[in-house]
């Protein structure tokens, strides 16, 4: 479901080829952003079907393999150029849940998020939405020799109540 916003809602997968690429496919989808539908002028929510598809060997780097760089002597760390806040849920909110969600990313040499976990959770709904947030991140690559390369680092991101 798109929401009058352009966010993604609810997901359904119709045709299911392993539960693991199902989660895989949701996770992935929660991050787009639509064109919100019209009808009479106004937004409204809209049903869309979207079709995704799996190959193997993407060759991106993974957290804590040999591949990827940790900061320290030799290694720069990445520097965030465009932090994404993330959505408060309204459940948390009703809740009074606060605190700090901390990930673990790969930044590409491109700047970009790449393979991601939680390691300390809030909620799992927010945890969700920390991960969403962190994946539209941009950041300066870290670098060993002068070459931007793929570098694992630790993200807090916080969920605080006005």
């Amino acid at each position: 479901m798109v929401e009058i916003d352009g966010s993604v809602g609810e997901i359904r997968v119709i045709k299911s080829v392993h539960p693991s690429l199902d989660e895989a496919a949701m996770t992935a989808l929660q991050d787009w952003r639509f064109k919100p539908a019209l009808k009479d002028g106004q937004r409204v929510r809209a049903l869309v079907e979207v079709e995704m598809s799996f190959t193997w060997g993407d060759n991106l780097p993974r957290l804590d393999s040999m591949d990827v760089f940790k900061p320290g002597p030799g290694v720069t760390t990445p520097r965030a150029l465009t932090e994404v806040k993330p959505e408060y849920t309204s459940a948390a909110r009703a809740a009074g849940i606060q605190g700090t969600v901390t990930l673990e990313c790969v930044v590409r040499p491109d700047g970009r998020v790449g393979d991601t976990r939680v390691t300390r959770r809030l909620d799992p709904n927010l945890d969700k939405q920390a991960i969403q947030a962190l994946k539209r991140w941009r950041f300066v690559p870290g670098e060993r020799q002068g070459k931007p390369v793929p570098v694992q680092v630790t993200v807090e991101i916080d969920f605080r109540l006005k």
